[in-house]
């Protein structure tokens, strides 16, 4: 399955397995993850609206550490 943006490039998505979950998506969403936690702690009250009765800051946090350690330890030059 290719995605084709504006640019003419397309994009290819990875089929789902156990190591691109692992490797391939989990860091994708820990980006996500890292982005919302930026806006977390420069604008709180914006990511406020969206989850008024808890704290999220740890559980992006958290996301954002394991996806960083998946990428980090799936890099094929660690194994040699």
């Amino acid at each position: 399955m290719s995605v084709v943006p504006s640019s003419g490039k397309s994009i290819e998505l990875k089929p789902l397995t156990k190591y691109n979950v692992c490797y391939y998506y989990a860091p994708i969403s820990s980006m996500i993850s890292y982005a919302a936690l930026s806006v977390n702690v420069m604008n709180p009250s914006l990511v406020y609206k969206f989850h008024p009765n808890r704290d999220v800051t740890n559980y992006l946090l958290y996301w954002t550490l394991f996806g960083s350690g998946l990428y980090i330890y799936g890099r094929p030059h660690l194994p040699n």
